[in-house]
């Protein structure tokens, strides 16, 4: 309806606030990659959206005259993202997550687009602020989290540093080796990858 390449819902959590996690959309290899680019580099428009609880609109990824989302960007053009669009869910002052577009070619979202998008992220809204729904969610990010946490405990002992700098490192290992981060996390946990060994 909405004229895009993808959609997904990024969604806080009480165990993570402001970290965006993909909720469906799971078919859009490109959307999966772009929620995990966010999450690794602390940057783009779910987070924004997340933060501000504001719309977000990037037409044109490619212009780069804008200094927002440097390394998300990058790799969203290389992803063949051309344009984000980010939808707050929220309802009165509770922040939900965001609804985020993405679309292969530059170009802003019609007016019809915008006012359907917003409809879907109030629905959206509603849905998900229904108990069963919330449990469900909650429980599901939980899950995906627990294994980078997991790994960044596994790594803050292997290097002797503090957990936050644990977790910043296996971001940028994931990120410098253009891996997801829970693909690299799993590898921390399953004992495949050590951030001690000299040959990494």
């Amino acid at each position: 309806m909405l004229g895009v390449t993808g959609a997904g819902a990024f969604l806080t959590s009480r165990t993570a606030d402001r970290v965006p996690a993909p909720t469906w959309g799971d078919d859009d290899p490109a959307g999966r990659r772009l929620a995990d680019l966010q999450f690794t580099t602390g940057e783009g428009p779910a987070i924004d959206v997340i933060r501000a609880g504001v719309a977000v609109f990037a037409p044109d990824l490619a212009d780069l005259s804008e200094d927002r989302w440097l390394a998300f960007t990058v790799e969203a053009v290389a992803l063949d993202v051309r344009a984000v669009f980010g939808f707050p869910l929220l309802m009165g002052a509770i922040r939900v997550g965001a609804l985020v577009l993405h679309q292969d070619r530059p170009g802003p979202l019609s007016t019809p687009a915008i006012a359907d998008a917003t409809a879907f992220a109030e629905a959206a809204t509603s849905s998900l602020l229904s108990d069963a729904v919330a449990l469900e969610i909650d429980d599901s990010l939980a899950n995906q989290q627990m294994v980078v946490f997991q790994a960044s405990g596994m790594i803050s002992v292997q290097l002797g540093v503090d957990p936050a700098e644990a977790l910043a490192r296996l971001r940028a290992y994931a990120y410098g080796n253009n891996q997801m981060t829970s693909q690299t996390a799993e590898n921390v946990v399953a004992r495949r990858l050590r951030f001690d060994d000299d040959q990494r």
